[in-house]
């Protein structure tokens, strides 16, 4: 056996070392749902090329989604504590596949933007429960390695999802439809088989002092509120890649297989750089990170301006990428273990759960961030 065998199995073995079986099941099915997740990054498109919308109605539409996505998000949290978090990821799947087909079906303007709001919901319910599971059933020490494989898991599923989807779009809308249902069915039958319910057993007698803050105390927080608020409006610009992108390929005569392999670059180049990009960045302060991503964001999207190749388009998305790579996944792993493992919305920057906020500590939480 050869000294780079003997350095490659111990590698393998640190990296599966206290990773119980079913998170292995759930990583897999994660994959394949996000491989086929063709719907959400091609909504804008279907809804313009296919059913005909004005770009204005259009992104009114799509906006929906997130909307759904924020209520999911808080429902989904609620649910995995009272119902359990095994139920919680089965009712999302299972419903969620059904209304990924309503909205496939859909033709007037409010079928559309009920559906698509309800896709939203159901789509965002899963997440809170399947971070709180695997936070349940992988030990404390080896979380963090857990969720960053789910996360390069995803990235990678998001960059087969943009080249096929695509390809799909360019052909069949429909078959997007029936693809990513067919996709999230497969992660509901793993679910149902091979992943355990981990919800933990309330202690009886045990006291638990009533949470500090409420539902508005990130938003009125000194120095959480304006930080809120800055990604508020760097989000606004990043979710462009959702809406105006597409149109803007569109103008300049590229098509929408070509916006397929140009956001496909995005999860490539996270799977492919996040980890040096998050060791670089972990030697500097996170302000100057932080602002730094922000800068790369508005200058990616804003020489999009004057791209008009798939190759040039390819280069900006390299740009801006490096918002999402250069800090490693907000995941319950950070938290404190006395906090409720559904309190996700407070920690994600981009889209907090105000309901989660209320059950958490943010003021300490947002302070702590900070020094």
């Amino acid at each position: 056996m050869t000294p780079a065998t003997v350095s490659g199995q111990s590698r393998f073995a640190q990296l599966t070392e206290g990773i119980p079986r079913p998170f292995w099941a759930l990583l897999f099915g994660t994959f394949i749902t996000k491989a086929g997740t063709f719907v959400m990054p091609l909504l804008f498109v279907y809804l313009t090329q296919a059913r005909g919308l004005p770009l204005p109605l259009a992104g009114a539409v799509t906006s929906l989604y997130g909307l759904g996505s924020l209520v999911g998000s808080f429902a989904g949290g609620v649910m995995a504590d009272r119902l359990g978090r095994r139920f919680t990821m089965l009712a999302s799947l299972l419903v969620g596949a059904a209304f990924l087909l309503v909205l496939g079906v859909s033709i007037e303007l409010w079928q559309l933007a009920a559906a698509t709001f309800l896709m939203g919901l159901t789509a965002d319910a899963y997440r809170p429960a399947s971070q709180a599971l695997v936070a349940d059933i992988v030990p404390r020490q080896h979380q963090m390695k857990a969720f960053g494989m789910q996360y390069w898991a995803i990235n990678l599923g998001f960059t087969f999802a943009s080249v096929l989807g695509g390809y799909m779009a360019k052909r069949n809308f429909g078959a997007l439809f029936i693809g990513d249902a067919i996709t999230t069915l497969i992660l509901a039958f793993i679910v149902w088989r091979a992943v355990p319910e981990s919800r933990p057993e309330p202690t009886k007698g045990a006291h638990h002092p009533p949470p500090a803050g409420n539902a508005l105390t990130p938003f009125v927080d000194p120095k959480y509120g304006p930080f809120l608020l800055l990604n508020f409006l760097v989000a606004l610009l990043f979710f462009q890649h959702l809406s105006s992108l597409p149109d803007d390929m569109k103008v300049k005569g590229l098509t929408t297989e070509e916006f397929g392999l140009s956001i496909a670059a995005n999860g490539l180049l996270i799977v492919l750089f996040q980890p040096l990009a998050t060791r670089w960045a972990s030697g500097i302060a996170k302000p100057r990170v932080l602002a730094l991503a922000a800068a790369l964001t508005g200058l990616g999207f804003g020489l999009t301006t004057f791209a008009d190749s798939l190759a040039t388009y390819a280069f900006t998305v390299a740009i801006w990428t490096w918002e999402r790579s250069s800090s490693p996944p907000s995941t319950p792993a950070s938290w404190p273990p006395s906090r409720p493992r559904t309190c996700a919305g407070a920690t994600r920057v981009r889209s907090p759960s105000p309901g989660a906020s209320r059950r958490c500590s943010p003021r300490c939480s947002a302070r702590r961030s900070f020094r």
